[in-house]
């Protein structure tokens, strides 16, 4: 154990004292190692990231979950958020409690003989604390050492804080004015009840029209994948053809058939069905069996007459191609027109496509027509309501599909 005389009083000291036990002047102070060091800033810069990460993920799947228009998207939005955040708190946490270990394991110790100093006066072994030699008095030059971990920090420190800037400038600088514009955009593709029907109306004209041959702008525009059309003398052909390849073809698919009522007929229970004329043999035709609720539609229905049915193909059995799940083309149609206004109200960026001016001149014509026209307060699909659309639109000088 080597002695050195402490700066102080001038009383012999071990030199591995951290104080002087007569005057109680600090001897040797605690330092980190280089390694400690290294690992200390890591701690913190580890959770000065973590903390940007949250908060900046966090506000993010915030206005995100704002601009959403559906309840059940925003509850999605909102669980999703709440996962993050503990996928990110946990990452916090784990990163946290290892690197703190570290900076625990790594903390400072006495540094003992690399203290001690000798006066180069007189020789006298003193502690480097001190700034003149306890015993001649000579005053000891203090160099100012380089702390070059200071500077690397502060560097990383500096990094980390243009990065925060930049990307605070890259988002929304108001995060209400985002919100109002997604509102506004919302509020650009709301239809009021009388709007809806007109609306529907000119979609489902131009389903009738697909019907009957001609394009559908439905179609084109991707909003909706209509069904293959058959009839059902096509239909039972194919089967008297190739069973094997008319099941791969259409059975367990919706598609729509067309013909000839044969007969309307009931089988065990209530199930009932449709026979259409088809086929080289009379006695094996295409059979449609009714989904429930369509008694009614039945009733009305007459031999000979030529009806639409949007069916799912059910394979062959005794000689006659069949069909299941049946319902009448009006209610496929009123289904489909449904779901394309559900998608087009629910598409915040419509505005300025073909979709986005047909709710344009749904308003106007919903606007000019008569308020006891049919189309609010009957079918939207019979020809007084029709007239009345091509009527307003014609008043005002709008094309007629």
């Amino acid at each position: 154990m080597a002695m050195a005389n402490c700066p102080e009083c001038n009383s012999e000291v071990s030199d591995k004292a951290s104080k002087c036990p007569k005057c109680g002047v600090v001897l040797n102070k605690p330092k980190r190692t280089i390694f400690g060091k290294i690992i200390k800033w890591a701690f913190i810069l580890f959770n000065l990231l973590m903390l940007w990460w949250m908060v900046a993920g966090v506000g993010g799947a915030a206005e995100k979950t704002a601009s959403l228009h559906n309840g059940a998207e925003q509850a999605g939005a909102a669980i999703g958020t709440g996962l993050g955040a503990m996928m990110i708190g946990g990452i916090w946490l784990i990163g946290g409690v290892i690197l703190g270990m570290f900076v625990l394991f790594t903390k400072p110790k006495a540094a003992y003989m690399s203290n001690i100093i000798s006066c180069p006066k007189c020789n006298t072994k003193t502690f480097s604390t001190a700034q003149t030699c306890p015993n001649c008095g000579f005053i000891f030059s203090k160099q100012k050492k380089f702390h070059w971990f200071w500077w690397i920090g502060g560097f990383f420190v500096i990094l980390l804080l243009i990065w925060l800037l930049n990307s605070s400038s890259k988002s929304p600088s108001n995060q209400q004015e985002k919100i109002k514009k997604a509102s506004m955009q919302k509020q650009e593709i709301v239809m009021n009840k009388n709007e809806t029907k007109i609306y529907q109306a000119i979609i489902e004209d131009d389903i009738n029209a697909w019907l009957k041959g001609n394009k559908s702008m439905v179609e084109e525009l991707g909003l909706v994948s209509l069904p293959l059309k058959i009839t059902a003398n096509e239909y039972q052909i194919e089967y008297n053809k190739n069973e094997v390849a008319a099941d791969q073809k259409f059975k367990d698919k919706y598609f729509i058939i067309s013909g000839t009522i044969k007969s309307i007929n009931r089988s065990m229970g209530e199930n009932y069905f449709i026979v259409f004329n088809g086929g080289n043999n009379p006695y094996m035709t295409p059979r449609a069996q009714m989904a429930d609720g369509y008694v009614n539609y039945l009733a009305n229905l007459n031999k000979g007459n030529k009806e639409k049915l949007y069916c799912m193909g059910n394979g062959m059995i005794v000689g006659s191609a069949q069909l299941s799940h049946c319902v009448p083309i009006r209610t496929w149609i009123t289904s489909i027109s449904g779901e394309v206004t559900e998608v087009v109200k629910s598409n915040k960026e419509i505005n300025g496509t073909n979709f986005g001016n047909i709710i344009n001149v749904a308003k106007k014509i919903a606007n000019k027509i008569n308020p006891n026209s049919t189309c609010f307060k009957g079918d939207i699909n019979s020809d007084s309501c029709l007239n009345d659309i091509y009527k307003a639109g014609n008043e005002l000088k709008i094309k007629k599909k």
